[in-house]
């Protein structure tokens, strides 16, 4: 009996008592913290990275806003408004369309017919190239959509 005590003494010298043999709850513990931190550290990243795209958007809109064509040119028509309904001949201005594909090409200034100083129409309005069109040239649709207008004709 003492052999057999003395044998088990030299064997539990490399192998592990139950006391301290590895628990597979903690191991499982320690393996879904890691996972867990893990999922953390990539969420907050992912929010940090769609809060910083959208910070950078509001702050390029606000600096360099997306306006249409259009709008750029009724805005730019209204504003000199009072210098092309000033020049003698001009019966009103809107946008000027390209006749094959109704692509925006620059404003439109519609003078009478009789109108033949048309020097004091400025070549361009803001960015934007004028042409210079008769208002018998024009078509239904054109004059229907004239941005602004002299009052005393059609």
């Amino acid at each position: 009996m003492k052999h057999k005590k003395s044998i088990e003494q030299r064997v539990r010298g490399w192998i592990p008592e139950d006391q301290n043999a590895l628990n597979l709850g903690r191991i499982a513990a320690r393996v879904a913290s890691r996972k867990r931190r893990l999922v953390i550290v990539i969420g907050a990243s992912a929010v940090f990275v769609v809060g910083a795209l959208l910070l950078l958007s509001f702050i390029m809109m606000s600096l360099n806003p997306i306006v249409p064509t259009d709008v750029k040119i009724y805005d730019t028509v209204n504003g000199n408004k009072d210098l092309l309904l000033n020049i003698s001949g001009v019966v009103g201005a809107g946008i000027a369309r390209n006749s094959t594909d109704n692509h925006i090409v620059g404003i439109a200034v519609y003078i009478a017919n009789n109108a033949t100083d048309t020097q004091d129409v400025p070549k361009t309005l803001g960015d934007f190239t004028v042409i210079i069109k008769s208002i018998d040239e024009a078509s239904q649709l054109e004059k229907e959509q004239v941005i602004i207008r002299k009052e005393n004709t059609q």
